[in-house]
C-alpha cells in the first residue's frame, strides 16, 4: 500500500516537472528572412560618346601640270619692224672677186634681194664646198670669225649685203692631214634659211678631211661695211 502511494506521487511530480519545463520553453524564433541582395541596377552608365569619325583629308589632289609653252618655231628667220626674213627664194648668191694674202683667199659672199619687198638678214650663213656631179660634201663646213658682231641688215629690193669668205690654200697642210680635193662650188645658206643654193666656185681645191679648217665666214654686213679683223 505504501509502494503504491510512493509510485503515484512520483509519477505526479514527474508530471509536473515535465509540465513546468514545457511552460518555460519559448518557441524559437523563426531564423530572420534575409533578403537577397538587389541585383546592381541594369541601367549602368553606358557611354554615348560616339566613337571619332575617320578623319577625312580635304586636301585635294593636285592637278596635273600641263605645259602651256609652245614649241619652238621651225623657222629661225629674223624679222624687224615687221620686215620679215630674206628667204633663198628671195635672194641671189654669188661669190665676189677675190683677193689672196698669206695662203689665203678672200671672197665676198654677195646676198642680193631680188624680190619686191624689203626682207631682213642677221647672223652669219652657211658656207660648205661639194665636189663631183652629186654635191657631195668636201670636208668641214665653213667656221664661223667672230671677230665682229652680227648686225641686223635691212635690204629694200635690188640691195645687196655680203659676208666675207676665206678660203685657206689646201697646199698650206700636209696632203696626208689634208686631202686636197677640187672644189666645183659651195653650198650656201642665208642666215636662218633651211634651203641652200649652189654658187660655183671651180677655182677652189679644198680638203677632204673634216679634222681640217680650210673655211671661214663672217657674219652678215651691210654694204659699204667693212669687215672687223
Amino acid at each position: 500500500m505504501c509502494l503504491r502511494r510512493f509510485l503515484v506521487g512520483a509519477s505526479l511530480v514527474a508530471s509536473a516537472g515535465l509540465l513546468a519545463a514545457c511552460g518555460n520553453t519559448k518557441p524559437a524564433s523563426a531564423p530572420a528572412t534575409t533578403s537577397p541582395a538587389r541585383a546592381p541596377s541594369s541601367t549602368a552608365a553606358t557611354s554615348t560618346t560616339a566613337p571619332a569619325a575617320s578623319p577625312t583629308s580635304t586636301t585635294k589632289r593636285p592637278s596635273s601640270t600641263t605645259s602651256t609653252t609652245s614649241p619652238a618655231s621651225a623657222s629661225s628667220l629674223p624679222t624687224n619692224g615687221g620686215t620679215e626674213g630674206c628667204t633663198s627664194s628671195e635672194l641671189a648668191v654669188q661669190l665676189g672677186s677675190g683677193q689672196g694674202a698669206a695662203g689665203t683667199f678672200i671672197f665676198p659672199l654677195e646676198f642680193t634681194n631680188t624680190s619686191e619687198n624689203a626682207c631682213v638678214l642677221y647672223g652669219y650663213p652657211g658656207v660648205s664646198g661639194v665636189a663631183g656631179s652629186a654635191a657631195i660634201e668636201v670636208g668641214a663646213p665653213a667656221a664661223r670669225v667672230t671677230t665682229s658682231s652680227p648686225a641686223v641688215v635691212t635690204l629694200s629690193p635690188g640691195a645687196v649685203a655680203t659676208a666675207t669668205l676665206d678660203v685657206i690654200d689646201a697646199l698650206n697642210f700636209p696632203k696626208s692631214t689634208c686631202r686636197p680635193t677640187a672644189v666645183r662650188a659651195l653650198r650656201v645658206y642665208a642666215p636662218g634659211d633651211s634651203t641652200a643654193q649652189v654658187v660655183s666656185a671651180s677655182h677652189v681645191l679644198g680638203c677632204a678631211s673634216s679634222a681640217v679648217t680650210w673655211l671661214r665666214v663672217g657674219p652678215v654686213k651691210a654694204p659699204g661695211t667693212a669687215r672687223a679683223g
